[in-house]
């Protein structure tokens, strides 16, 4: 009788899962995704790039700082001007749960250097999400569009570095948002831009060590008595 009331209980369970589409949901939290210094590129303005050693060509490059060390590299002429870093970026294994499931960003980080003169001022960074073009059967335009600008509460240090570093050691900025940004299509980005302004008179580099993307995961179950279940 006992193992009968058990078999019961137990199809009545599948029949209500069956039935009824569960919307519970689970939360993974504080993950890290090191997108690397290749996820980042350097435009000039006014200044102009310079070849950088051991590299002829004059444009932003990777190069090992040291062993085990890679880091990104802009380095400029002798007159002074802006190095606009753009980092562009989209999570390994993002889910597609749009919108109210998916990958949620709450923060991210630069880790930045600066070598051979001193910045003249760094302005403040921006996070914005970029829209792609789906794919249709008749094509769409190739470009991306540049979404609202997401809100950044904090961002530490208050007071940016402009002094010089080793080749291959950064600074550690990092920006958390006002509200985390949920990320949940596959044709949506999400781009990192900031403007470090030369003091000219000799040459400037500007380093990339890393750039870092917080998140938490907001995934679908399949089990309604999980939600709200955390994990950590």
């Amino acid at each position: 009788m006992k193992m009968k009331t058990i078999s019961n209980a137990f199809l009545t369970l599948v029949a209500a899962l069956m039935i009824q589409p569960a919307e519970a949901q689970f939360t993974q939290l504080s993950q890290a995704f090191h997108a690397g210094p290749g996820a980042c590129g350097v435009k000039a303005a006014t200044t102009a790039l310079a070849a950088t050693a051991p590299n002829t060509v004059a444009a932003y490059q990777l190069i090992p700082a040291a062993t085990n060390n890679l880091a990104g590299i802009a380095t400029t002429n002798t007159t002074a001007g802006t190095l606009e870093l753009t980092c562009n970026f989209v999570l390994n294994g993002q889910s597609l749960f749009a919108p109210t499931k998916g990958v949620q960003i709450t923060a991210v980080a630069l880790y930045y250097g600066v070598g051979t003169t001193a910045m003249s001022s760094i302005a403040a960074a921006t996070l914005n999400t970029v829209a792609y073009p789906a794919s249709t059967a008749a094509g769409a335009a190739a470009s991306g569009t540049v979404g609202t600008a997401m809100p950044i509460a904090t961002v530490t240090p208050t007071a940016l570095q402009l002094t010089t570093t080793t080749y291959g050691q950064c600074f550690n900025e990092k920006l958390i948002l006002t509200t985390p940004t949920i990320v949940a299509t596959d044709n949506t980005g999400v781009t990192f831009d900031q403007v470090f302004t030369t003091a000219g008179t000799t040459a400037t580099a500007l380093e990339v060590c890393d750039f870092v993307i917080y998140y938490n995961d907001i995934l679908a179950s399949v089990f309604p008595d999980m939600k709200g279940l955390v994990l950590s």
